[in-house]
């Protein structure tokens, strides 16, 4: 149970995802940056930002699939324990009646 809790907790977003326009830059920006390597940089940045997304929505994919699993395994856990309470009954009255009838 606590790795499950653990789970869930990491699946949570541990803050707001930072875009890149909402960051300062660390040094001066140059005005004298060509336009296309300011074009590529600016393409390389919005692919990262992308595979960051992804990869936090399929932590969060996986998080939600390994609690779904645990549920299930509960559940058919749960359901053998019904199975196995009315295979005892059923057996219980089969012998009954195998008593029964070998009394007549």
């Amino acid at each position: 149970m606590e790795l499950l809790a653990r789970i869930r907790a990491a699946a949570l977003p541990s803050g707001p995802i930072i875009d890149i326009e909402d960051t300062s830059p660390v040094t001066a920006i140059e005005d004298d940056v060509p336009l296309a390597l300011e074009t590529e940089i600016g393409s390389h940045a919005d692919v990262l930002m992308r595979m960051a997304r992804e990869i936090q929505d399929m932590h969060q994919n996986t998080a939600i699939a390994i609690c779904s699993m645990h549920e299930d395994v509960s559940i058919s856990k749960l359901n053998l324990g019904v199975l196995v309470q009315t295979c005892d009954r059923n057996l219980a009255l089969a012998r009954a009646h195998t008593t029964h009838l070998g009394k007549i």
